[in-house]
């Protein structure tokens, strides 16, 4: 992912004052970036190493809300059926809409759960294997 056009995207948005349907595609791939930064963050640290949820929680307010990545003006484009179809294609549709607009600690906790539960899954085929 280019950051410097997801910077530009945004800048577009901005002078637009809507969401451009071009520049959607280029959200997503971010958002989908941000869902995997969380969701392999929760596994290493949450999961694996034992970390409180509510420090990654933290964290994530910290660089993505404070950082401008959340994109709360999405919220009210989710709906859309243009926009559901783009954030479908992805490979984990819910951990990308959480690296677009955020989620909440327990949503944050019941996905990391099932995303550890099948790592854990994988990780036990290798070592049978």
């Amino acid at each position: 992912m280019d950051l410097e056009e997801v910077y530009e995207a945004k800048s577009r948005m901005y002078k637009a004052n809507q969401i451009l349907d071009e520049d959607m595609i280029i959200f997503m791939m971010y958002a989908s970036y941000i869902g995997s930064l969380k969701r392999i963050a929760y596994y290493k640290y949450v999961h694996k190493l034992g970390f409180d949820v509510r420090a990654l929680a933290d964290a994530c307010i910290l660089i993505y809300m404070f950082g401008f990545v959340y994109q709360f003006e999405f919220e009210k484009y989710l709906n859309r059926k243009e926009v559901k179809a783009v954030l479908n294609k992805t490979r984990y549709p819910e951990w990308t809409k959480m690296g677009l607009v955020g989620c909440s600690t327990s949503d944050l906790i019941k996905l990391g759960d099932e995303f550890s539960k099948y790592m854990d899954s994988l990780e036990n085929e290798l070592v049978t294997a």
